[in-house]
Formats: structure tokens, C-alpha cells, sequence
């Protein structure tokens, strides 16, 4: 599924809580006594070592993600936070499909193409499986 969440534009855990650490960063720099102690917080790097463990990885996560330093990041988070949003998609031409499928809902053919698109590989290669649900279906176990 994470071909579909991707040209969906809907983060998996990772990228959720990157956005989250960003949001977290754009919140710092609108109160002045937090800006400043993050900034100094930042700047003494030698002294990172006495600072809360999680605190320390996140801003390695941050700037492993974007390649750059903290300082940088801290300085547009909603830009990265943007960047981010960019980086999901998708353009292997799922997208164009689900839109075109989504665009056009009243078709049966449309609804079957979407249906399929939106399958897991798993149940897509499986036939024994896709019987096994077909029944279940039939059945109403679903």
C-alpha cells in the first residue's frame, strides 16, 4: 500500500513525525524566550551531550532527513515541512490513474480500475487469496 499512500500524499509513521518535529519547530521560533533558548541550545553542539537524549535525535533526524543543519532548517520550517509534503509523491503514474478513476466515479469501469489500483501487491498476486475473499465476500463475512 505505500505506493498508494505516497501518490496520495499521506505520510507513513516516519514522515509523520517529521512533520510533527517541524510543526513543533515553527511553534519555538513564536515565542521569543523559546526561540532564544533553542538557538542556544543549538549553537553550544560540544554540549550536546548533557541535553536530553530525544532532543539530541530528533535534531539528528531532522538533519539527516534534509541534509542540512538545524540552524538552517529552524530557520523555514513550514518550507521543509512543504518539502516534505513533495517528497511523498509519487510519479510513476499511479497518480494520474487514482485522479482519472476518481474523476470519472460513475463508471463501473472507472470504479473497478480504482479498485484494483488500490489493492495490496499482495492480494494482487495472490490468487488463491483473491478466491478466499471473493467467498468470504459472497458469504458476508467481510
Amino acid at each position: 500500500m505505500s505506493r498508494i499512500l505516497k501518490c496520495l500524499n499521506i505520510y507513513n509513521m516516519e514522515e509523520l513525525y517529521i512533520s510533527t518535529k517541524l510543526s513543533f519547530l515553527e511553534s519555538i521560533r513564536n515565542n521569543s524566550v523559546s526561540s532564544d533558548i533553542f538557538r542556544y541550545l543549538c549553537n553550544n553542539k560540544n554540549k550536546r551531550k548533557s541535553h536530553s537524549k530525544s532532543f539530541v535525535q530528533d535534531i539528528k533526524l531532522l538533519e539527516i532527513n534534509f541534509h542540512k543543519e538545524i540552524s538552517v532548517i529552524y530557520e523555514n520550517p513550514l518550507g521543509y515541512k512543504k518539502l516534505l509534503k513533495k517528497k511523498t509523491a509519487n510519479q510513476d503514474g499511479i497518480l494520474d490513474s487514482i485522479y482519472s478513476c476518481l474523476n470519472s466515479y460513475k463508471s463501473n469501469t472507472f470504479k473497478k480500475m480504482l479498485v484494483d489500483l488500490t489493492k495490496p501487491d499482495f492480494i494482487r498476486e495472490d490468487e488463491e487469496f483473491q478466491e478466499l475473499l471473493q467467498y468470504l465476500i459472497i458469504e458476508g463475512y467481510s
